[in-house]
């Protein structure tokens, strides 16, 4: 995992982006970061697709 992904996925869940309802936006995380929301849902992606991947091995 680069240290992009896991600066990212770190602060996401931190501000709640996980949880459920979520605490905060896919919107407001990409201004806080100051990237598109549509890069930092594939950096989101691609850090989960590695987090469980790690996790449960690779497929």
């Amino acid at each position: 995992m680069t240290y992009r992904e896991e600066e990212i996925l770190k602060i996401a869940l931190e501000k709640g982006y996980f949880d459920f309802p979520k605490r905060v936006k896919l919107e407001q995380l990409a201004e806080f970061f100051g990237i598109a929301p549509s890069t930092l849902s594939e950096i989101l992606r691609r850090g989960q697709k590695k987090v469980l991947e790690k996790y449960f091995g690779k497929a």
